[in-house]
């Protein structure tokens, strides 16, 4: 029922919150639902990302970008898959 929710409403902009890193993408839940989707690396900003030991902050080398677990962010819905 959740994903009903979020139905129609690709494109807009929502809040969402990191609960996930890995190298491939990131894993983000949806503030109100709690439906989680994920980011690719295509969507990464640009150069070599790197994860600490403890797992908690995903940061880009020569850079000061840098996500870290329970971060809020802005969310694009581009699919959603039932």
């Amino acid at each position: 029922m959740k994903q009903l929710f979020l139905k129609g409403k690709e494109n807009l902009i929502l809040k969402g919150y990191v609960i996930q890193l890995k190298n491939s993408r990131i894993v983000v839940a949806e503030s109100i639902t709690g439906i989680r989707g994920y980011i690719t690396r295509k969507f990464f900003p640009k150069g070599r990302s790197l994860i600490r030991n403890d797992k908690f902050v995903m940061k880009w080398m020569g850079t000061k970008n840098r996500i870290k677990i329970g971060q809020e962010i802005s969310i694009r819905i581009e699919s959603i898959n039932v």
